[in-house]
């Protein structure tokens, strides 16, 4: 019983390690994907939204390999009271 055990154990803990190790490999590559830099970058943008009280526009964010971020039409609009601070940027690389 005590053998049976400790392979189960192996088994599940082989396994819980082959995940993490396929998650810390995945993710990095995932971001290279348009579609997921898309996603990531609404998200972001939206809780930076939340947190400073700008209202940050992008209309275009790629990241190119290896490590090359390009933002094209960035736009930062701060409002205090009543003045109002405007950034645009047509391309970032």
């Amino acid at each position: 019983m005590r053998v049976y055990q400790m392979r189960m154990f192996r088994k599940i803990a082989m396994w819980i390690l082959a995940a993490l190790l396929f998650i810390v490999i995945a993710v990095p590559i995932a971001l290279y994907v348009p579609a997921i830099q898309t996603f990531v970058k609404d998200i972001a943008l939206r809780e930076i939204r939340k947190s400073t009280g700008m209202d940050i526009t992008v209309e275009s964010l790629r990241l190119r390999f290896p490590m090359r971020l390009s933002l094209d039409r960035a736009t930062v609009v701060e409002a205090e009271d009543r003045k109002s601070t405007r950034q645009n940027s047509s391309h970032v690389v």
